[in-house]
């Protein structure tokens, strides 16, 4: 009786072990791991395919802005050698140069007779304005004191003259048209004073002045918008204006060469 019993007891601890063992592997089987996302979750962090598309888009139609402002900048290009075939065939000019006087992406137009021509106009200042090439200025230099030079990026452009005295007026580039800005003007009364001296009168800006303010701001203005680059026949003359006791005028400090008609075509 006692052995039946025994082996009672120990079929019961082997049937209890298997149905331990049974559920262990249940419970395996159907677990999900702790850190495995609930269905729910799944759907919301899988990638939407058509996320991002209009990002790409705007990209593109950047991109495309881009690339139609480049050609818009660029354009000045074909309005430029049209003016240097017509200046080139008509003899106007000979020698060029680009140079950015004002503060936009479209350079103006230098150009220059290397004969130094003292019957017509033999230095121009072109800009594009609307598509169009347009003349900011031009002057027959070397007659009567005439001048014109500019001051690259500053949106500087002064043209001088001294009949009967001496005149010059800086400008401003504003919508494809100078704009004046500064005018200075000194001017020969052809009388004499008890010393036999000279007198003129002298005005700034359309005020008439002493000749002491007249070269202060004179002096001024020109130093504030240097260096200019005046347009002669024998070159691109860099100048400085110098004052002192009482008077001033512009000193010649450096020089550079012009291209030819070919070297700018290449340029552009």
């Amino acid at each position: 009786m006692r052995k039946c019993r025994k082996l009672l007891t120990v079929i019961g601890l082997g049937l209890m072990i298997a149905s331990l063992a049974a559920c262990d592997d249940t419970d395996t089987a159907g677990s999900v791991p702790a850190d495995a996302a609930s269905p729910a979750e799944s759907t919301e962090n899988v990638d939407d395919p058509d996320e991002g598309k209009g990002d790409l888009i705007v990209e593109e139609e950047t991109e495309g802005s881009v690339e139609e402002t480049v050609k818009e900048e660029r354009s000045y290009a074909s309005v430029y050698l049209k003016q240097i075939e017509d200046l080139t065939s008509e003899k106007l000019a000979d020698q060029f140069m680009l140079a950015n006087i004002d503060e936009d992406d479209v350079p103006e137009l230098i150009a220059s007779d290397s004969a130094g021509s003292f019957d017509r106009e033999n230095a121009f200042i072109y800009t594009v304005h609307d598509g169009e090439c347009v003349l900011l200025a031009s002057a027959i230099t070397g007659v009567d004191g005439a001048s014109l030079s500019y001051c690259e990026g500053k949106n500087i452009i002064l043209e001088s003259g001294s009949i009967a005295g001496a005149t010059d007026v800086f400008y401003e580039i504003k919508d494809g048209k100078l704009s004046e800005v500064f005018r200075a003007e000194m001017t020969d009364t052809l009388e004499t004073d008890a010393d036999d001296e000279e007198i003129c009168k002298y005005s700034v800006n359309g005020n008439e002045t002493d000749e002491k303010t007249y070269y202060e701001e004179f002096a001024k203005f020109a130093k504030e918008h240097e260096p200019l680059i005046r347009i002669d026949y024998d070159g691109l003359n860099t100048i400085t204006y110098k004052s002192e006791q009482g008077s001033g005028w512009f000193e010649q400090t450096g020089s550079s060469a012009y291209k030819t008609a070919d070297e700018i075509t290449k340029e552009l």
